[in-house]
């Protein structure tokens, strides 16, 4: 077994790269994986509105997140990003 010893402050500072590159990384890790669902949420929707003939019938966060294959939370996220988008266009309308 080898083990490097680093100088004292070589390692804090190896350490936070490290920390950084890390955070970086889980972010867009994150990012593409919510961009995915968000994509797959709002095709869903617009098929939906192409389904729905008679009025009544509601789809659920649980029926997406079985359409979609991702989470509850994920679908939840991605409706109110979708929301807030659509209040952001409607309010620069005005």
């Amino acid at each position: 077994m080898i083990l490097f010893f680093l100088p004292v402050g070589c390692s804090g500072n190896a350490l936070r790269a490290l920390a950084i590159r890390v955070r970086r990384d889980s972010r867009l890790v994150e990012e593409l994986s919510f961009g995915q669902v968000i994509n797959q949420v709002a095709r869903l929707l617009l098929k939906y509105m192409e389904w729905e003939t008679r009025p009544g019938i509601r789809l659920t966060q649980q029926d997406m997140t079985n359409m979609t294959g991702s989470s509850r939370e994920m679908v939840n996220k991605s409706l109110r990003y979708i929301y807030r988008r659509l209040l952001m266009e409607d309010s620069s309308k005005r």
